[in-house]
Order: structure tokens, then C-alpha cells, then sequence
């Protein structure tokens, strides 16, 4: 929840969590169920995943081999209070010095403002620069990071 990403558990059979290996393959191919199964849901998650529509991207130039640094604190709402969560990713730039950063979404699914990271640019040598970026769902966020 803290990514603003959706989790499931698929069940595998109608009647018990390790049926037999038919209701597997039936369940998986959706034999005689509408929507086309477990194998459908797959791939509508997949789809969904791969939607740049659905979370925000980063472009743009830094140092070659440095690393990008990504970090938000998250507070979700739960239904007793909310649950805390750091979030952290990495990337190495290319020797290209060009990246593109796909971007966990809003924290929340009904957020109806961009996030804020703190970005951080280190180049292996002791110098680490950081700055602040937003970006929201659907956007395309353009960075020069010429020196870290």
C-alpha cells in the first residue's frame, strides 16, 4: 500500500488452497469461468504495470556510473491509524549518462497530488549531491544532473 501499488493472493482452487493439478490448469486458463481466469488477471496486472499512465517517470542526464538515489517517507491510512513506511530505490546511470526511471506511484491511490522524493546523485567518489523532485502519475519528469 505504502507504493500505491495493489497486492493480490491468488487463489488457485474453487474448494481448497492445493487442489488437484486439473482445477490448477482449469482455474489458470479460466475453463468454464468468465474473465478468462487466473492467467487474464495476470496479465490485466501486467498491462497495468507496464501503463505509464499509472505512475511517473524520470528522464535525463547525470555523471556516468553514478548512482540515483530515491527516497520518500510514506504514511498510509489504515483502518486503526496508519502504517509508516521508507521507501528507497536505486539506479545506476549507464555509460550513455542518459537514464529513464519508472517511479512507484502516489502513496496513496486516491492521492490527487504529485509526490515528493528526495533524490540523491552520488559519484562513487565521496560527493553526493541531493535535491528534491515531484512527479505524479502519468507525468514525465525531466532532469539534468550534470555534477553530483
Amino acid at each position: 500500500a505504502a507504493t500505491g501499488a495493489f497486492g493480490f493472493t491468488f487463489e488457485i482452487g474453487p474448494t481448497e488452497f492445493h487442489p488437484p493439478f486439473e482445477d490448477v490448469v482449469d482455474e489458470y486458463v479460466g475453463a468454464n469461468r468468465p474473465g478468462g481466469g487466473n492467467r487474464a488477471a495476470y496479465l490485466i496486472a501486467l498491462a497495468h504495470a507496464a501503463d505509464t499512465r499509472a505512475h511517473g517517470v524520470l528522464t535525463g542526464r547525470a555523471p556516468a556510473g553514478a548512482t540515483l538515489t530515491l527516497t520518500r517517507d510514506a504514511s498510509t491510512t489504515t483502518w486503526d491509524g496508519s502504517s509508516p513506511a521508507r521507501l528507497r530505490t536505486t539506479l545506476v546511470v549507464p555509460r550513455s549518462g542518459r537514464f529513464t526511471w519508472h517511479v512507484n506511484p502516489s502513496t496513496r491511490p486516491t492521492s490527487q497530488r504529485a509526490e515528493k522524493y528526495r533524490l540523491t546523485c552520488d559519484d562513487g567518489r565521496g560527493k553526493a549531491r541531493a535535491t528534491r523532485v515531484r512527479v505524479d502519475r502519468g507525468e514525465q519528469v525531466r532532469l539534468t544532473l550534470r555534477r553530483c
